[in-house]
């Protein structure tokens, strides 16, 4: 469990065109990360059916990817933080929970607005004092904010992300790194002992999960052989049927 969980909300950003993945994502977050926090599934208008233990909020898939944030953000005001991640980034393992509510303590007592549970190859970072799994973020580095399983300040979030009206995933991540120095966005990242796995980032026990599940529409066999190869068997996914890379 999470400490004070109850100031979190969870949210799980998905499309209808990857349905094939909720089963593993929902079973595999409900068998690994039971932290506490009330989960939100920010989902296109659809009658497909989600778990209990989950709450759809529905955008227009005319919006754009940061709308479809602000909306969502703007409407979850009694929670002060949130857990972001999308339906294709499932952890394959247990978390060190007791490493991540020490995280957690950080970003209450505002030392940090924002903690990416993942380390990049592309930033500036140096240690802080007593912890030896987590980092922080320069703000002269080329590349800080990523679409990737993270803990924020909500409104902090929020605040970025209304920058960036109308743009898609991608322009997001590439143009709200100068936005996000600009708001002096207190930034950290979480690393212990994982490999470099692609060009960009790194595996992180802390929090062990795919990163990405899907690319480009196909199975990103290339990155995560072994790990997608076992849960194509664990839930019966023939991975042809969507092509891999």
């Amino acid at each position: 469990m999470l400490i004070n969980a109850n100031k979190i909300a969870h949210i799980t950003h998905s499309h209808s065109d990857c349905e094939d993945l909720w089963k593993i994502y929902f079973e595999q977050m409900n068998k690994y990360w039971n932290t506490g926090m009330q989960n939100f599934f920010l989902v296109n208008q659809t009658e497909l059916k989600i778990p209990d233990n989950y709450i759809k909020l529905e955008y227009d898939s005319s919006q754009s990817y940061s709308d479809r944030l602000i909306n969502c953000l703007s409407n979850l005001d009694e929670y002060e933080y949130i857990f972001f991640d999308h339906e294709d980034m499932f952890l394959y393992s247990k978390p060190d929970y007791e490493e991540i509510n020490l995280y957690l303590d950080l970003l209450f007592r505002n030392k940090y607005d924002y903690i990416r549970l993942i380390k990049s190859t592309n930033c500036r970072f140096k240690s802080i004092d007593n912890f030896d799994t987590l980092f922080e973020i320069s703000l002269n580095s080329k590349w800080i904010f990523s679409i990737q399983p993270s803990f924020w300040n909500r409104l902090k979030h929020l605040n970025l992300i209304k920058h960036c009206r109308n743009y898609n995933i991608w322009e997001l991540e590439v143009k709200s790194q100068k936005i996000l120095k600009r708001l002096k966005i207190k930034s950290a990242f979480s690393h212990r002992e994982g490999k470099k796995r692609g060009i960009h980032h790194f595996d992180n026990d802390i929090y062990p999960y795919i990163a990405t599940a899907i690319n480009k529409g196909r199975w990103n066999t290339t990155e995560y052989s072994l790990e997608l190869n076992e849960i194509f068997n664990k839930y019966k996914i023939d991975p042809l049927l969507r092509g891999h890379i």
